[in-house]
């Protein structure tokens, strides 16, 4: 599985992840749909992939209305042979809030140390 791969398939997981948090059972759909992903250059030992996409939802409120979210997010990851860190920015597809794209040793979170 290619870096890329990885981080897409890694970010879907947390991404619901968030989404049962916040909503539990009362979820009831979900997806992360117009995803790209790029290489970003710059980086000796480490690949870095940008991740931009969507996120939508439906869940039930407490009072039995219904919610439906669907917004632009994007995350950064950085991967070795050691392991792999997450950043999040505040950019998302085609977002009219646009942030560089922060470096992920400096300011992610360790996601998976791999044995070596």
């Amino acid at each position: 599985m290619s870096p890329a791969e990885w981080a897409l398939e890694h970010e879907k997981a947390y991404q619901r992840n968030v989404s049962v948090s916040n909503y539990g059972d009362r979820l009831f759909e979900f997806s992360l749909f117009d995803t790209r992903s790029r290489l970003i250059q710059g980086y000796n030992s480490v690949t870095v992939v940008r991740l931009d996409f969507h996120v939508a939802f439906e869940a039930i409120q407490q009072d039995g209305g219904t919610i439906v979210g669907d917004f632009p997010e994007a995350a950064v990851y950085g991967v070795d042979e050691t392991g792999v860190v997450r950043a999040e920015t505040d950019f998302g597809v085609d977002s009219s809030v646009t942030r560089e794209t922060p470096d992920p040793i400096d300011e992610g979170n360790l996601v998976v140390c791999f044995e070596t």
